[in-house]
């Protein structure tokens, strides 16, 4: 796979009645899930859990299979990828991505903790969408980035979504920035990379 056409979001080119958020509720938002005054993107976590059970299964019918003793090494390997991919849709299927207006921070959960991460709004960087094709002739999706300006070190990036329709891309960074509290002219332009 290949990805190229990056662009920098440049603002909302939705319809009028899309950006006027005053009469607007936690249940009102296609692309967030509000809880206790936080918002979850919502994630589809059913093929997730079922390729991670497929390879989980996969794993345990490998381990039952008899094999000659000059090959045990090459099968265990296999078999801990195996049980390696099965952990990575797992855990895709678990994690959740937080937007919490109330303490100013975007949060990154999973079943690890060492793989969790926390960014205060004040240092977002920018949206950057990256065009993601295969062989540069076939569209898959728009993966949706943001960047973090972190102090002393190279700014962070954290993947918040992956969509296909523009119209979905555009609707989806509308409602986050009407979450975050920041109105989509008021965007920050820059062009991290």
């Amino acid at each position: 796979m290949s990805a190229n056409n990056t662009t920098a979001f440049q603002g909302a080119s939705a319809s009028p009645d899309l950006l006027d958020t005053s009469s607007r509720s936690a249940n009102d938002y296609r692309f967030f899930k509000g809880k206790d005054g936080t918002f979850i993107i919502k994630v589809m976590r059913i093929p997730s859990i079922i390729f991670g059970l497929f390879f989980f299964a996969l794993g345990i019918n490998a381990l039952t299979v008899p094999t000659p003793s000059e090959s045990v090494v090459g099968i265990s390997i296999a078999v801990l990828f195996v049980f390696f991919l099965a952990f990575i849709f797992l855990n895709a299927a678990f994690t959740k991505t937080i937007v919490d207006p109330i303490n100013k921070n975007i949060r990154r959960t999973g079943l690890l903790p060492f793989l969790n991460r926390c960014y205060p709004f004040n240092s977002i960087a920018g949206i950057h969408l990256i065009r993601i094709n295969v062989n540069y002739i076939f569209y898959i999706k728009t993966s949706i980035n943001m960047h973090f300006h972190t102090t002393g070190k190279k700014d962070k990036k954290l993947t918040i979504n992956a969509l296909r329709k523009s119209e979905n891309i555009e609707h989806f960074i509308d409602e986050l920035y009407d979450i975050i509290g920041k109105a989509p002219d008021q965007a920050i332009h820059t062009n991290p990379g």
